[in-house]
């Protein structure tokens, strides 16, 4: 019994966290996953423009602006873009085309089989839309319940509900792009994803300690006026 303790503190290590890393197709630079041992990460790429962070439960972006660097909670940004009026999705289609889209297509994934990712057992789901049948044979993701993955699978969970709700808004028509948004928040309920449509696909993960700097937020996020505020600037007539 006396060697218990010291067995299990060898066997879960203080603040472990986790790092995997996945290959994004055209892109040199990876995209680097960070969570610490409290739920807290990082999504970025190298030299990237962009990083998200989860914090707290809740998804932030961070980025560099004309004056200095942003940092503001998608959920504010959800509520900003509500009260500007967000900005129209550019697309080729008619709105003929994206009444009919909004009307007739529902996307779902269907289970295909088990899938080996970089040494990580998976399930391998299609993207079915409309019919039931694939558009390509590709249109593939896999997913994994495996523990390691796991938390990289709750931070992207709270990415995917709050970063649904501003891809909502972002077509005024809306219900078409909406649905694709609520089809995609199923990703997380299958597990943590290893292979998006060949698009993304985990290259390597291993356990270790995360410093807090990593995953904090670098600067006090704006509120929301002052996210209304810069929409406005960026967009003329907002």
């Amino acid at each position: 019994m006396r060697l218990l303790l010291p067995l299990l503190l060898m066997a879960a290590p203080a603040n472990a966290g986790v790092r995997a890393t996945y290959h994004i197709q055209g892109e040199a630079q990876p995209l680097i996953v960070d969570v610490a041992d409290n739920g807290d990460a990082s999504f970025m790429q190298v030299d990237g423009e962009v990083r998200v962070l989860v914090s707290g439960g809740h998804a932030y972006g961070v980025g560099e602006g004309d004056d200095g660097l942003v940092v503001a909670r998608f959920v504010d940004v959800a509520t900003a873009m509500k009260r500007t009026g967000a900005p129209a999705f550019d697309t080729d289609l008619t709105v003929k085309e994206k009444a009919d889209l909004a009307r007739n297509v529902t996307l779902d994934f269907a289970p295909v089989g088990p899938r080996t990712v970089h040494g990580i057992a998976g399930t391998a789901y299609r993207l079915t839309a409309g019919s039931g049948t694939s558009r390509e044979e590709l249109d593939l993701i896999v997913m994994t319940n495996a523990a390691a993955l796991q938390p990289i699978g709750k931070a992207m969970e709270v990415i995917l509900a709050e970063g649904g709700g501003m891809l909502a808004l972002m077509d005024r028509i809306g219900p078409d792009l909406a649905r694709w948004a609520r089809t995609f928040s199923k990703v997380a309920a299958l597990g943590t994803p290893v292979d998006l449509l060949g698009l993304v696909q985990l290259r390597s993960v291993e356990t270790r300690r995360i410093p807090p700097e990593t995953v904090a937020l670098p600067a006090a996020p704006m509120n929301v006026e002052a996210v209304v505020k810069r929409i406005r600037q960026m967009t003329p007539g907002a």
